[in-house]
């Protein structure tokens, strides 16, 4: 309220808050700021006015968080407009000399004038950081001019003539000429740093200001320093903080002024946190003012003592935690000639003074660890004999803690001292560090299942619900005598085959000895599915699955493994196997066929029956000799492996766009493609036709979050996308439907990318990449192949009798889907996989026939169950 603070103090009293918060983002201070800038934009530029209320405005609307910063901003340009007409005549030249002959006026001919003028300068500067064509960086530059003309160019003195007439101090303050010397000096700094207008005054202005500082770091209310009268001030010391750390450069000089300066006003705070003057006045703003000197002279000199822990945890009970406690000196602070650091850990943990090591980071010239006999150990450490100090980060000693008992374990600093080479308190923030310690392990995984593919094998499981970080996979191989010989094709023929031994724990895994187990990879949690391509032959593996939690703890292996092929049963020819079972194949098989291992021509490859559980996808249980147990499994094998079945990864595009009505079309997905990320469609309409587009049912379909939006516009421009990294599409249909306000052949331009955003070739089904309805045609179904049911759609020009039937690939009637009369459109059906007698027909190859009038056509489709 203004009860407690001026109009003329909200963004002058917040700057503590501000820097402040730059060192710690508390939330009830940015809630304090936030009231603050509230306040200000509620009380208007005709109430709230100063420029220091411009540079808070500014400041805080750039805070992550903000809602809605370019409230604040323009209400700092309000401010600023308002000041420019109501006291400037309409110029910033004008603005700083109705401040600067205001004060004068008020009997101030004193810094205080350079200390108001100097930050209109900054904020102006500010404002052009927002707004470079504003001109408010020629207004800067305008109010800069001022403060030099008036200080150091008018004869035979300016108001504020920094160099002779206010030079000087009254040890009776009787004469105002000499009031607030120093923060003049620090709004001149202030002004032409900002603008950067006649900088090559700072060093002087730099060297006045650092002749007003006391030994003790306080800065003088007047030139000079005078012990006489001891005039220490803090709004002084805490602006003369400010405008060092934002505007000097940081040499050695400046920084040990900010480190003394920093230390001065933490000396002076009142128990309260205030700054309390001897009639008891607490200002607000002064303590504002010190805080933000402190939090500019911590970024400066502030140092800190750290722990840092050899790894970030959780550990297990057989593992240790090194905690190195390291110095982080900032540039300010004076040389570490010397510590004394006592520090403890909590209960989780056992150490002692043996555990503690010297890192060096003094040089080694004493170190002396203490047993306080309470739970806590105090290190000491010096160099000694001249020396300038430790002048960087350093390591300072190192402690090795073994876990006692499962938890938090926390590690604290209790009490330090760090001295300089003059044997100076050097102050530092103290940090902790807390780990994790785990001894528990989750529990098995169950379900493992392997199943074959070409040259891969696909393992799937279930794992614990918590406590999983990480899921190995490891591989053994079905082998001869050597570890690293696969046994195929012959497998337990070989006399000297061997499976892998399963292991009892995770231990026995690791291949110190036989090598017979392999981590294939490491897993995220919560997959369950791995696909293994890393062997190099042909063969039979097993697989084990071990979940891990993340302090390393592994479970016990599954109840059971499980293996399989890396290879289609039947997969014989040509070589190199090309992932099918087809007709050359089927060849190879016939050239053995009744052969033992006995005779010449006998193929091994090929005998691969019976299998271990009668499946073409069984572990082969090989007998030497190639008769009816090896045909059945090419047979069920034959035209079904390969291409066909394996739908993740593959890198094609089929879409389809299905005309649903006159006003409706659907883009699908016609075949599955795991690549696919997103796409986008675009279409110009006639004048006056809109469309609306909604996501299709496929999309539901996904487990991970879709994006779908038409910029619209004359004409359509979807974008649809599927979020999450390496994610594509999964199964096929419909994607989106457009539905336009009239009859219209949509001629689309479709970009679809994939999951590494490159641009995807994709195919169209036939004569529907621009469908129209002014022809007939019979579009190929969808999915397909299918399982158990697709959809078929077509088109007609007319109205015509239409029969629409499905034949077998003997050409016998399978099922009549359309007898009858049917307008002109677009049409589609549904068939479910049954014949006319509603029995479920087999898997294969079938075809669908349309006759319409003067047309027909057919196509084909595949039932693959």
């Amino acid at each position: 309220t203004a009860v407690a603070s001026s109009n003329n103090l909200y963004g002058a009293t917040a700057q503590g808050l501000l820097r402040s918060y730059s060192l710690d983002p508390r939330l009830e201070w940015f809630t304090a700021m936030q009231d603050a800038a509230d306040k200000i934009v509620e009380k208007g530029a005709a109430t709230v006015h100063s420029a220091s209320d411009i540079m808070f405005l500014l400041e805080f609307s750039a805070l992550d968080g903000v809602v809605a910063p370019q409230t604040y901003i323009d209400a700092a340009v309000a401010i600023w407009d308002w000041r420019i007409a109501n006291s400037g005549g309409g110029t910033a030249t004008g603005l700083a000399e109705y401040v600067r002959d205001a004060r004068a006026g008020q009997g101030y001919q004193n810094g205080i004038i350079a200390w108001d003028v100097g930050l209109y300068a900054q904020a102006a500067m500010a404002l052009h950081a927002v707004d470079s064509l504003g001109g408010y960086d020629t207004a800067g530059a305008d109010i800069a001019e001022v403060l030099y003309q008036d200080s150091f160019v008018l004869l035979p003195y300016g108001y504020f003539d920094v160099r002779v007439r206010c030079k000087g101090y009254d040890p009776d303050y009787v004469n105002k000429d000499y009031y607030w010397y120093t923060l003049g000096v620090g709004g001149l700094i202030q002004a032409f740093a900002s603008t950067n207008r006649h900088t090559d005054l700072l060093p002087e202005l730099q060297g006045l200001m650092l002749e007003c500082q006391y030994p003790d770091g306080a800065i003088s209310y007047q030139y000079g320093a005078p012990e006489a009268i001891n005039d220490r001030d803090w709004q002084a010391t805490g602006y003369a903080m400010m405008h060092m750390w934002d505007f000097l450069p940081h040499d050695p000089e400046v920084l040990e002024a900010m480190r003394l300066g920093g230390e001065w006003l933490a000396a002076t705070q009142d128990l309260s946190g205030g700054f309390v003057y001897d009639s008891g006045t607490h200002y607000p703003e002064v303590g504002a003012e010190c805080t933000a000197g402190m939090v500019s002279s911590w970024l400066a000199a502030g140092s800190q003592i750290a722990v840092d822990l050899s790894v970030a945890g959780p550990i297990n009970c057989g593992d240790t935690m090194t905690a190195t406690f390291a110095f982080d000196r900032e540039e300010g602070t004076a040389g570490l000639r010397g510590y004394d650091i006592t520090f403890t850990a909590s209960a989780e943990v056992s150490f002692g003074a043996g555990d503690v090591a010297n890192e060096g980071g003094l040089g080694g010239g004493f170190f002396q660890v203490v047993d306080n006999l309470d739970g806590s150990f105090t290190v000491s450490d010096a160099i000694l004999g001249e020396t300038t100090g430790l002048l960087a980060d350093a390591d300072l000693f190192s402690v090795t803690l073994t876990p006692v008992a499962e938890g938090e374990a926390v590690v604290t600093i209790l009490d330090y001292k760090l001295r300089d080479p003059d044997n100076a308190d050097i102050t530092a923030e103290l940090g902790g560090a807390t780990f994790t310690i785990d001894c528990t392990a989750p529990g098995a995984a169950s379900d493992i299942a392997a199943a074959p593919g070409h040259n891969k094998v696909t393992v799937t499981w279930t794992e614990p619900v918590a406590d999983v970080a990480a899921v190995e996979v490891w591989r053994g191989m079905w082998y001869r005598s050597d570890t690293g010989t696969s046994a195929y094709p012959r497998y337990d023929d070989f006399v000297t085959n061997m499976v892998p031994t399963r292991p009892t724990t995770r231990a026995d895994l690791l291949p110190v000895d036989s090598g017979e187990w392999i981590r294939a990879d490491i897993v995220a949690p919560g997959v369950g599915e791995y696909v293994d391509s890393g062997m190099a032959e042909r063969g039979v593996y097993w697989y084990e699955v071990i979940p891990v939690d993340a302090a390393g703890n592994p479970a016990l292996p599954a109840d059971a493994n499980d293996a399989a092929t890396s290879y289609w049963l039947g997969d014989v020819a040509p070589d190199p196997f090309d992932g099918e079972v087809e007709a050359a194949d089927i060849a190879a098989l016939g050239a053995t066929f009744g052969l033992t291992s006995l005779d010449v021509d006998f193929n091994f490859h090929a005998d691969v029956g019976p299998s271990d559980d009668m499946s073409a996808v069984g572990i082969p249980t090989t007998d030497a000799l190639v008769d009816f147990e090896d045909l059945m499994l090419f047979a069920i094998n034959y035209g079904v492996v390969g291409p066909l079945k394996q739908t993740v990864g593959r890198s094609s595009l089929v879409l389809a766009w299905v005309p649903v009505d006159d006003t409706t079309w659907a883009l699908q997905l016609a075949e599955p493609c795991a690549n696919l990320k997103g796409l986008r469609v675009r279409a110009t309409l006639p004048e006056g036709v809109v469309a609306s587009v909604r996501g299709g049912a496929l999309l539901g379909e996904q487990t991970a979050a879709t994006f779908l939006r038409d910029l619209g516009g004359r004409g359509l421009d979807v974008s649809l996308a599927l979020f999450g990294r390496d994610r594509g599409f999964v199964g096929v249909g419909e994607l989106l439907r457009v539905e336009l306000s009239a009859p219209t052949d949509l001629a689309a331009t479709i970009e679809p990318r994939d999951t590494g955003n490159v641009r995807m070739e994709f195919s169209m089904g036939e004569g529907i990449s621009t469908p129209s309805v002014k022809e007939f045609a019979l579009l190929k179904n969808y999915p397909n192949p299918f399982n158990p049911q697709t959809t078929i759609a077509f088109r007609l020009p007319q109205a015509q009798y239409v029969k629409l039937t499905v034949v077998g690939v003997d050409g016998g009637l399978v099922a009549t889907l359309v007898d009858g009369h049917v307008p002109a459109g677009p049409h589609s059906v549904t068939w479910t996989g049954r014949n006319d007698a509603g029995q479920p027909v087999a898997s294969g190859a079938y075809f669908y026939r349309i006759d319409a009038g003067p047309w027909s056509r057919t196509n084909k489709m595949i039932l693959l169950k």
